[in-house]
């Protein structure tokens, strides 16, 4: 019985030793190095525990995050039950900019109700008189839906958009658009990403210089982009992968 019990213990030791920590494992390392708070006792080192404790911590955030309410809620813009969009429309005469919103969840899971959290962004977008939309798309489900067909969906709902004078418009040529064709490798896991903003909101009358617009375009930009990073990266954890701006 002694045996047992001291083979038991040496057991739990080594495995207690072979958790990993920020000091053994890069994942843990690159979440140290983002969230510092995430090193609850404040030793330096983050453990797997901690990086899970803060995790838990996060999501109950997220979770108590204020909710806004969209304007309109699930309406279809195609024949399948994922093909469903949310609006929050901007209280202007005519027509608006409208930014669409598409969730993250590698093609596999997500929704658009997470946008209706994103109180400060939709916020922000009204203040600059720009409308906001998130949409759904039809899952991968193992194959069933193969890429491209979640990108054919938010071009179908780009379309629906369009046709019901929404404002909506896909430019093509646009400038800078060989940015997109020659980086954007969808196939290869390499998504591309392109923003266009009217210089008319940042710009004076004349097109020549800066007008006081333009620091809150800055933190409008800004805003957007964090959410951006928070769909794509989520817990802000990039999984090694690499990540360039032009």
């Amino acid at each position: 019985m002694n045996r047992i019990l001291c083979f038991l213990f040496t057991a739990m030791l080594c495995a207690a030793a072979a958790e990993p920590t920020s000091k053994t494992n890069a994942n843990l390392q690159k979440i140290l190095k983002r969230f510092p708070a995430a090193d609850a006792n404040k030793d330096g080192i983050l453990t797997l525990p901690e990086a899970k404790a803060f995790q838990k911590l996060r999501r109950e955030r997220e979770a108590n995050r204020p909710v806004l309410k969209p304007t309109q809620t699930d309406i279809a813009y195609g024949a399948h039950a994922r093909h469903k969009l949310d609006l929050w429309l901007t209280e202007r005469d005519g027509p608006t900019p409208l930014l669409i919103c598409i969730h993250g969840g590698g093609f596999r899971a997500g929704d658009k109700s997470s946008y209706h959290r994103q109180v400060n962004l939709i916020k922000r977008m009204h203040a600059a008189g720009i409308s906001v939309a998130a949409i759904n798309y039809r899952y991968t489900e193992g194959g069933k839906n193969p890429l491209p067909i979640a990108m054919h969906d938010a071009g179908r709902a780009l379309q629906f958009l369009g046709r019901s004078d929404r404002g909506v418009a896909h430019n093509r040529p646009y400038a800078g658009g060989y940015v997109l064709d020659r980086h954007g490798r969808p196939g290869l896991g390499i998504n591309a990403l392109q923003l266009e903003v009217c210089r008319t909101l940042y710009l004076d009358a004349r097109l020549a210089g800066t007008s006081a617009r333009l620091p809150g375009v800055a933190r409008l930009i800004a805003e957007l982009v964090r959410t951006l990073a928070d769909e794509v990266l989520p817990d802000r954890r990039d999984y090694g992968l690499p990540l360039a701006a032009e």
